[in-house]
């Protein structure tokens, strides 16, 4: 009898020392893919289209390795962004709403409005780019001119 509460006693202690070493060791992985606030996120910045006659921010400087992102918020218009001097050819991440044009450069897809194309640049130098804003039953607007200068 005393042998079989010996027994009884190191199966609970043995299922109390399991559990509890699960327990901390969920809590210790979860400690690791927890957001870290001081940690250095890609740096961003946005052009914003709002409207096909309103001013817009023509020149951005960034440090390489930025994602710029297009922001067409023109209700009834399209947007594209087409590079026209020096091309880009190398991104740092995955594009959004780019594609790339016969010679290897990025140019956008239409971007809808309340879309967004997005580009992560690399390689320093200045890129000269178009957008053009298509409408979809107005007449036509003039494209601008923007630059990203990557430093």
């Amino acid at each position: 009898m005393k042998n079989t509460k010996a027994k009884g006693s190191g199966i609970v202690f043995a299922c109390l020392l399991s559990v509890s070493f699960i327990f901390f060791a969920t809590q210790a992985m979860g400690q690791d893919e927890k957001i870290v606030p001081e940690k250095k996120l890609p740096e961003t910045r946005v052009i914003r289209f709002d409207s096909p006659t309103a001013p817009y921010i023509d020149t951005v400087k960034v440090p390489a390795g930025t994602t710029v992102i297009w922001v067409n918020g023109m209700a009834g218009f399209t947007l594209e962004i087409q590079f026209d001097s020096k091309k880009v050819t190398l991104a740092c991440s995955s594009p959004i709403h780019f594609i790339t044009d016969e010679d290897g450069s990025f140019i956008s897809n239409k971007i809808p409005f309340g879309g967004v194309a997005s580009l992560c640049f690399i390689e320093k130098g200045e890129f000269t780019y178009i957008a053009k804003k298509t409408p979809h039953r107005l007449p036509p607007v003039p494209a601008v001119k923007g630059k990203i200068i990557v430093e």
